[in-house]
């Protein structure tokens, strides 16, 4: 004979009848509908995840024509970051730092793109960079910043500092848009070290032209003196004292005219130097025709994901989008976790 029950123990529980499943799912109309969507944004994550990728490269060689340690430190200064101590003016460091630089990937991420997905194809992609990697953020500056860092990843940038080169990667799901922002990196920094170049040169044209013309007034009053000297002393050979006196008034006339020719010089080269529109980067290997499949693994540079991680960022971004729908589609995950239990308490 079975001894009954403790008053205290829990009630049995059976697994829920085959006959019952049909009612309770048929009665969750919604939750059905809102799990193959949930289903098909993770499906959908895991196979963008998948995606082929291409990398293009591009070899350069830093210019150092623009002038010593303090002259680069200067133009350093202008992108918000400063050289290595005892770096002797190296243009290297100051183009590497120039390429991961916010003020480059910014104008890099908001430029317009329109490259064919794959070569010869009519179907295009289009957009900024913003807009056709999908990134996302609570207002422009955030989203700016979250781009920054997304291309940071995508980008690989190594150095041969004996021959002054430097290479740099650019990874996406596209090969001609792979090139198309290596490209669009080079002539970002090309322009803004062309703009930093010829404000400079404006500023010390200013300055020299100025300096050159006290000298000028300073070489013509010397030369005035030696002319009044000689009118009022015609017989000075033959007096020690007034050769001496002419020679050292003639060396202040020399003296002048060397800080004038030096001043003449720099006015002219700072006048070149405004208008100069020479590139600092000289491509050696250009991107064009360089894109090559690296497979479907995200390279070093890139941030770990898995399926799940993908597929939550998947339904954040339509939670941002559609939040009425979000709430729809919660309250009835809600709904059905309630009711879809496989184990029930049995009569007491």
């Amino acid at each position: 004979m079975t001894p009954p029950a403790p008053p205290n123990a829990p009630p049995e529980t059976s697994l829920l009848a085959p006959s019952e499943l049909p009612v309770i799912l048929l009665g969750r109309l919604r939750l059905l509908i809102a799990l193959p969507l949930i289903l098909f944004a993770i499906g959908l994550a895991k196979i963008t995840l998948g995606a082929p990728r291409y990398r293009a490269d591009s070899r350069v060689r830093a210019s150092s024509s623009d002038g010593g340690a303090g002259r680069l430190a200067n133009i350093a200064a202008q992108f918000g970051f400063a050289l290595p101590t005892g770096g002797g003016g190296d243009p290297v460091k100051l183009y590497v730092e120039m390429l991961g630089s916010q003020q480059i990937l910014r104008q890099a991420l908001t430029s317009p793109y329109a490259v064919p997905r794959v070569v010869g194809s009519a179907d295009s992609v289009r957009g900024t960079l913003l807009d056709i990697l999908d990134i996302t953020g609570a207002d422009s500056v955030e989203r700016l910043k979250e781009g920054v860092q997304r291309l940071r990843n995508l980008m690989e940038i190594t150095t041969n500092e004996a021959a002054a080169v430097i290479r740099l990667r650019v990874t996406t799901e596209w090969p001609l848009l792979s090139e198309a922002v290596n490209r669009r990196i080079l002539e970002v920094v090309n322009e803004a070290m062309s703009n930093v170049r010829r404000m400079q040169a404006g500023g010390e044209r200013q300055f020299v032209e100025g300096r050159m013309v006290s000298a000028q007034n300073e070489l013509l009053e010397a030369e005035a003196v030696v002319q009044r000297f000689r009118e009022r002393n015609r017989q000075y050979a033959n007096s020690p004292e007034l050769t001496t006196e002419l020679e050292r008034l003639q060396r202040r006339v020399l003296l002048r005219q060397q800080v004038f020719s030096a001043l003449a010089q720099a006015y002219e080269q700072a006048r070149i130097d405004e208008v100069r529109n020479t590139p600092v980067l000289v491509i050696l290997d250009p991107p064009e025709m360089t894109a090559t499949k690296v497979g479907r693994q995200h390279g070093a540079h890139d941030e770990p994901h898995d399926g799940v991680a993908v597929g939550q960022e998947a339904l954040h971004r339509q939670r941002l989008r559609n939040p009425q729908w979000w709430s729809t589609l919660a309250a009835s995950l809600r709904a059905g976790i309630r009711s879809l239990a496989f184990r029930r308490q049995a009569p007491s």
